[in-house]
């Protein structure tokens, strides 16, 4: 058959419209990071591939509201990246940075990176381990607190969203590498109490720890993330009557939590809990929380 160039303008129209489409959403994008020129010698991908592309960065735009400029800078900084990962694939990172309430380019990008690298040391946790990495570092405050770091030169990096998932990604690995404990349960357990460890100054990583023992001793997390969620505000509620019960001053509990030391007082009840012998509703009752 003859095909010429005249006939996608003419009765093959109809045959060549999803091509002219899917070009046409690709040139907007692919000529703000490469160049239309280069762009059309180094694209060897398929045709399938290329509309999978134009479909991703179409939804970066969606869920992130970026500008066309915008999803170009991204592209150019995705492709700098040293992964095995296809640009696409990336960009799938992207869109969830976006569904996940990131709007920012360094933000997006930071998760993208961070993600990516997790799912490479966590392969079991997948894309939804690193979305939950984020809600849990979001959660804690943790990419609050780095940022304010970053911003006093305490720490360096590209973005606080990315140094703050490395962190909690990295300390999750290691506790997974040294125990019993598996990835998916000790990122359980964090989700589950890392806010209310916070704001009782237990650090992510303390939290994560507490995670990853309770999972290696084969207890629920479900109820043992409930229960230490419950026993840390009624820790600073009780922190008297508590602190004469372990027989330190009145106020070495509130300035334990007020100075971010909320896992010592823990240890100091667990402590006291095996030298007397107790059980939980007797640590219940000590602390003022009733039967569960």
């Amino acid at each position: 058959a003859d095909f010429r160039l005249k006939e996608l303008g003419g009765t093959s129209k109809g045959t060549a419209s999803a091509f002219d489409k899917a070009w046409s959403r690709l040139k907007t994008y692919i000529g703000l990071y490469m160049g239309a020129a280069v762009a059309i010698q180094k694209i060897t991908a398929t045709f399938g591939d290329l509309m999978a592309l134009s479909d991703k960065m179409g939804e970066v735009r969606k869920t992130t509201g970026f500008s066309a400029d915008e999803v170009g800078r991204l592209s150019e900084e995705l492709k700098k990246m040293d992964t095995r990962t296809s640009l696409t694939g990336l960009m799938d990172l992207s869109v969830a940075a976006g569904q996940l309430g990131l709007k920012t380019e360094g933000d997006v990008l930071g998760f993208t990176e961070a993600a990516n690298k997790m799912m490479v040391a966590l392969p079991e946790m997948g894309k939804e381990g690193a979305t939950e990495m984020l809600k849990v570092a979001l959660a804690t405050g943790e990419i609050d607190k780095i940022r304010k770091q970053m911003e006093a030169g305490l720490i360096d990096g590209s973005s606080a969203t990315a140094v703050a998932m490395e962190k909690v990604g990295s300390t999750i690995d290691r506790l997974r590498a040294t125990s019993a404990a598996t990835a998916p349960a000790i990122t359980d357990f964090v989700k589950r109490v890392g806010a209310v460890g916070a704001q009782s100054g237990i650090s992510i990583d303390q939290v994560a720890a507490l995670g990853s023992t309770v999972d290696a001793l084969g207890m629920r997390v479900e109820m043992s993330a409930t229960a230490l969620s419950r026993m840390m505000p009624a820790i600073r509620n009780n922190a008297f009557d508590i602190a004469k019960i372990l027989g330190v001053t009145p106020n070495t509990i509130r300035e334990l939590y007020d100075t971010g030391q909320g896992m010592e007082v823990i240890l100091m009840i667990l402590q006291r809990m095996k030298d007397s012998n107790m059980d939980a509703n007797s640590i219940e009752q000590m602390l003022g929380m009733g039967g569960m």
